[in-house]
């Protein structure tokens, strides 16, 4: 099973073509190669560092870096509360509560435009 970055950063523990243990840094939306430590992984994966890929969790917080996160900035204005950094499980309630929203809004938009719109006989009512 494959596992997407969804922190910022980490560092996990993979096996080079010796078979040894090497420290290799990953950045947010890279895919862990296969031959990553299972431990390590599995630890990562615990914190919510790491996700399933294809998961829903994956597909909010597991973007490269630079690409917009839904609850996050410059997808939303910066408060104070928002200058200390969140955590892995904040950031992920965050994400899902802005594409929870960002889904009901556009499926009212939806059910609205198929209803067509009025004739002006109608409006006048």
């Amino acid at each position: 099973m494959s596992h997407v970055v969804t922190a910022p950063y980490i560092t996990l523990k993979v096996r080079d073509a010796a078979g040894a243990l090497v420290v290799n840094e990953f950045y947010a939306g890279a895919i862990v190669p296969e031959n990553a430590d299972e431990a390590d992984v599995k630890r990562l994966a615990d914190k919510g560092m790491l996700a399933e890929q294809g998961s829903r969790e994956a597909d909010l917080l597991g973007a490269p870096a630079g690409t917009p996160v839904p609850g996050e900035p410059p997808n939303v204005p910066v408060q104070q509360e928002m200058l200390s950094t969140p955590s892995q499980g904040e950031r992920l309630q965050r994400a899902r509560d802005a594409a929870d929203a960002s889904d009901e809004s556009r499926s009212t938009r939806t059910r609205r435009s198929a209803s067509g719109p009025k004739s002006t006989d109608e409006a006048k009512g």
